[in-house]
């Protein structure tokens, strides 16, 4: 078993929230910044090819946001799963994110729920 303290547990799923809510933040900001990019080209006349390049950019940096939030999930999914193999698994730390607990299940990825099923689980709440 492994030996966490308590105290410990309860910052690092409070910096936990945090920092999805950052990174959520961060990224609802880059989609806008996106949208209102490209909805600024509309009528300037410049050509779509032109444009080409900015959106190819602005699409990567919504990727790499995305990509972010992906990490992040499985690093605090790893989190739980020690927790869990811990002598403070049954500390009731909180919600990791807005979702819930049940978002992060365990340490493996290729089980975890899809965006689209995340709103129905926080009804479960």
């Amino acid at each position: 078993m492994l030996n966490l303290k308590e105290s410990a547990v309860v910052v690092v799923a409070g910096e936990a929230v945090s920092t999805v809510d950052q990174l959520m933040a961060s990224y609802v900001a880059q989609l806008r910044f996106s949208a209102e990019a490209l909805d600024g080209l509309r009528g300037s006349g410049i050509p779509i090819v032109n444009a080409r390049s900015l959106r190819t950019t602005l699409l990567e940096g919504q990727i790499a946001g995305g990509e972010s939030l992906t990490k992040m999930e499985s690093a605090i999914a790893k989190l739980q799963a020690i927790q869990a193999r811990s002598n403070q698994a049954e500390v009731a730390n909180g919600c990791a994110a807005p979702w819930g607990r049940e978002w992060f299940v365990s340490a493996a990825t290729d089980n975890v729920p899809t965006a689209a099923v995340a709103p129905q689980m926080q009804n479960q709440h």
